[in-house]
């Protein structure tokens, strides 16, 4: 945050601390520009002991747009563009305020290329409305539930349980699979319930610890 004014400087911290900069095989202004400040504040912080080493990122089987290197761009722009941005987050009681704070841009050099050196033929989109949903239901939500029981504040909670309400649901292969038996998902909060149940009973094959799965087995009476 001391540097949160330099996109230089912010961008240099994190793909530097992320590993990307040690690549001696790609080299352009812009990389360079990075590798000094890196240097520099890598120096000043202490910081080689805990760098991240560049394959611990996993590219395989993602589009570009989702690429470690993208969404890395995208959280350097959150914190330029977003000051103080755990507290906005605690302050925000609404889905829109959210969508609003985490609407932010990369910087231009992210805007064409996936990978450093590397130049896209096609802008490279910001941060989606999908990507943005899926940082309040994974990331805001919990984060609000941990604080509220840390507080011993209620509100937090009452207000997570509301941005899950207000989230549309998500769509993926587990909530697919509950909408094949009847029962679908309208928002968040109904499709995270759906997901903790095939997560933590129906693929464990808990049935009887389930009271659908109870209710399912149990013999019928005549």
């Amino acid at each position: 945050m001391k540097h949160a004014d330099k996109s230089e400087c912010v961008e240099a911290l994190i793909f530097g601390q992320a590993g990307f900069l040690d690549d001696k095989k790609v080299d352009d202004e812009y990389i360079r520009l990075l590798k000094r400040e890196y240097a520099l504040l890598s120096h000043k912080y202490s910081l080689g002991a805990s760098k991240l080493n560049m394959a611990q990122w996993k590219f395989l089987r993602l589009r570009p747009a989702n690429f470690p290197t993208i969404r890395l761009a995208q959280f350097a722009g959150l914190l330029l563009q977003q000051k103080n941005i755990v507290s906005k987050i605690f302050e925000a009681v609404t889905y829109e305020e959210l969508k609003l704070l985490f609407s932010v841009k990369q910087s231009d050099y992210w805007l064409h290329h996936y990978l450093l050196g590397k130049i896209s033929r096609e802008e490279i989109a910001v941060l989606g409305e999908m990507s943005i949903d899926n940082i309040i239901v994974n990331t805001v939500a919990p984060l609000l539930v941990a604080y509220g029981k840390l507080k011993d504040d209620s509100l937090y909670l009452e207000r997570a349980i509301m941005m899950l309400q207000q989230v549309p649901s998500e769509f993926n292969f587990i909530t697919r699979r509950w909408a094949t038996v009847g029962i679908k998902s309208k928002m968040a909060f109904d499709s995270q319930g759906l997901i903790e149940l095939y997560t933590n009973f129906c693929s464990k094959r808990r049935c009887l610890d389930c009271n659908i799965g109870a209710s399912l087995l149990k013999p019928i009476r005549k």
